[in-house]
């Protein structure tokens, strides 16, 4: 997708990219290039598989990312940071909040 300039957009944990990739995403930084060597049993997308077979290899470029936070733990309540804000304090449980619903 790199040659196209189009990035991929995919969840990670979700199996929308191939078997162990996903986890290896979650270990890179914003802008970082790498390659990953996966065993060759699977895999989508844009990849290159040796000519056996044997494993296939994926190089990724981590262009950015939506952080998403399980806030109850139980998949009830899920956000997604669509940008950070500033700052350190959050509110209270019992605070009166001012805020913009879109």
């Amino acid at each position: 997708t790199r040659e196209r300039d189009r990035p991929r957009t995919f969840a990670l944990g979700k199996d929308d990219v191939a078997a162990g990739l996903d986890r290896g995403i979650c270990t890179m930084k914003k802008g970082e290039v790498a390659l990953f060597t996966l065993p060759g049993d699977g895999g989508d997308g844009d990849f290159t598989r040796d000519s056996d077979g044997s494993v296939v290899r994926f190089e990724v470029e981590l262009v950015s990312w939506i952080t998403v936070v399980d806030v109850c733990k139980d998949g009830g309540v899920v956000k997604k940071i669509m940008e950070k804000g500033s700052g350190n304090e959050r509110p209270g449980d019992l605070d009166e909040v001012l805020g913009n619903l879109i």
